[in-house]
């Protein structure tokens, strides 16, 4: 071989390597792959339950955005495929943290039931105006949280019923110390 042939074959090996590159699809189909995981993860509930797993997803689908816009094809499409992976570790993640969350209200409605039955069972005991003032206080508030809890619970808003659920446990202490003469409003 002479030099000229070596020449010419390094230079056709070099201009395939670059139309191959450049001959390669964008990852239309690995996108909206993607697109699909990130959806359904939201749908899941991962802006609430696993938000920093969907942050991650967010991050790996900016990137491959970045590699589009570059016509880096290749890279696009393996990052378009992690953010299937982190987004499909988001759902997973927010499925967890609902039922874990969901369990911890449920426990929170039972220990605020038992607290309310004592509470119920103090202010009976009471006597005199003050007594039947709250008695009635506590029989409004009983009526108004138990409907914010039963629609808390019906609409599966774990968080806001868990968070509901503490407060109206601290409000049964403060009738009870009430009750017991301890307190005021």
């Amino acid at each position: 071989m002479s030099i000229r042939t070596v020449s010419s074959f390094g230079i056709a090996l070099a201009l395939v390597a670059v139309m191959g590159g450049a001959c390669t699809p964008p990852p239309d189909a690995e996108k909206a792959n993607a697109q699909q995981a990130v959806d359904a993860a939201k749908n899941d509930g991962a802006e609430m339950y696993a938000k920093t797993q969907l942050d991650a997803a967010a991050a790996e689908w900016a990137k491959a955005e970045q590699h589009m816009t570059a016509k880096e094809y290749l890279e696009a499409k393996a990052a378009y495929e992690s953010t299937v992976r982190l987004a499909a570790e988001a759902g997973k993640e927010a499925g967890v943290q609902k039922e874990m969350i969901k369990t911890e209200a449920s426990q929170g409605i039972d220990a605020f039931m038992t607290k309310w039955g004592e509470v119920s069972a103090a202010i009976e005991k009471g006597k005199g105006k003050d007594a039947k003032a709250l008695a009635a206080e506590a029989g409004e508030y009983a009526k108004t949280i138990t409907e914010q809890i039963n629609t808390l619970k019906t609409n599966g808003q774990w968080i806001e019923l868990k968070a509901a659920v503490e407060e109206a446990s601290k409000k049964a202490d403060e009738f009870s110390g009430r009750a017991m003469g301890g307190g005021t409003k």
